[in-house]
């Protein structure tokens, strides 16, 4: 069942922009990009490079200026390898292997599964097994500047936590079935700023966070899990700000959407979603409203939404897409896609179109509209989890184990 929680306010899109593609997701994890010379189809001659990486893995890339990054792994050996490649034609500029045995994880997880987190002296990336997880930082030149040992996790699934970067801290979603924080860690030294004890549910959450800045008050990190529901963090101390405790009655993978004031989630088990919550920021007194039925068998499980010009854009794990008005709750359109193997990969929006990856690794290529317009499906030729990048005028998709460069 999806519920929507005080929907009566103005819905608008996230329009932070950047040449940067910091963290997961792009800007604030938002899948937002304003470039506009990312083609809506190609074929293969229409690369602007394709490369092998050294492994396999679903890190989506990140970029800043000219560096790309991402990781590899063997599941059968262990350990990851970091890989830092030139954004101009797909060089390899420096990759870094670190070693650690393998660990039980989930067939869709990979020990390359986390994205990294960039700022313009450093990128964060976390690694690890079930035994010892670890925050490390490198300097953009493939330097270790310094690690924050994460502890042991306790994971039906495994690892898998992608840092953000928030004034000069990174900030880490730790929240398993053993030990569960937050910590926020100084950029510059790998020192502990904060740490919040977190409760331990009975699924690991696999969320990134977003940071939430109101026109009043602290910046807030938003964050979802399943043992505590939504709540807000104060982004610089840590402290719990608001919490909508019982949201998710199973695992989220999904990471939160903001639009102005408020924030979706949803969660799942198994192949599908299976509940999704709309709340206004903050989430103290709030009542739950009649439920949303129109979307229970669309309600995405691993795929984060994008939000455009006022309408909220769902690719749900089965493929079927969905646009609503967030102000009524009505479904605008409910269609699905023309690309098979169901999806891992959240959609992107790129100058009002919508790109989505599907898991046999087809692109589904729809306009952000009120009506569906379907405009392309094309095939990588590999299948992939991980979501694009767009910077530098260009999209960089990565496959199980290749990158590719379109547009610009």
């Amino acid at each position: 069942m999806i519920r929507i929680i005080c929907v009566s306010v103005l819905f608008f899109a996230t329009t932070v922009f950047a040449q940067e593609w910091t963290r997961f997701r792009g800007p604030n994890g938002s899948g937002i990009s304003s470039a506009t010379t990312v083609p809506t189809q190609w074929s293969d001659s229409d690369y602007k490079w394709k490369i092998k990486l050294p492994g396999r893995g679903h890190s989506s890339p990140v970029l800043w200026g000219k560096k790309l990054f991402t990781s590899s792994a063997d599941q059968k050996k262990g350990g990851v390898t970091f890989v830092c490649l030139n954004a101009d034609d797909g060089s390899t500029i420096w990759k870094r292997e670190v070693s650690f045995a393998p660990t039980k994880q989930h067939k869709f997880n990979s020990f390359a599964c986390t994205t990294p987190a960039l700022d313009e002296k450093h990128a964060y990336m976390t690694w690890g097994n079930n035994s010892k997880c670890v925050l490390t930082a490198w300097d953009h030149d493939g330097k270790t500047v310094w690690e924050y040992n994460l502890g042991p996790i306790k994971a039906q699934h495994g690892f898998g936590f992608s840092p953000v970067i928030y004034n000069g801290t990174v900030i880490v979603e730790n929240e398993q079935l053993g030990n569960s924080y937050l910590v926020a860690v100084n950029c510059e030294t790998g020192k502990q700023v904060w740490k919040t004890r977190r409760d331990s549910g009975y699924k690991t959450a696999y969320s990134t966070p977003v940071i939430y800045t109101p026109s009043k008050g602290r910046p807030q990190l938003v964050v979802h899990s399943q043992a505590n529901g939504i709540t807000g963090i104060d982004a610089a101390t840590g402290k719990q700000l608001w919490q909508y405790k019982n949201a998710f009655a199973q695992r989220t993978v999904s990471s939160p959407v903001l639009a102005g004031d408020i924030v979706f989630g949803t969660c799942g088990a198994g192949g599908g979603g299976d509940a999704m919550f709309a709340i206004q920021i903050p989430a103290s007194g709030s009542q739950v409203t009649q439920p949303f039925d129109p979307l229970t068998r669309a309600a995405p499980y691993v795929p984060t939404a994008v939000v455009y010009k006022g309408h909220v854009y769902f690719v749900a794990d089965s493929g079927v897409a969905s646009c609503v008005d967030p102000n009524s709750g009505k479904v605008l359109w409910q269609e699905r896609l023309d690309a098979s193997g169901g999806f891992f990969s959240s959609p992107v929006c790129v100058n009002g179109i919508i790109y989505c990856v599907s898991k046999s690794g087809n692109v589904a290529v729809f306009k952000a509209a009120t009506n569906f317009q379907p405009i392309a499906t094309i095939d990588l030729g590999e299948g992939t989890y991980a979501t694009p990048a767009v910077a530098n005028g260009r999209m960089y998709l990565r496959t199980f184990t290749g990158m590719f460069c379109v547009g610009g």
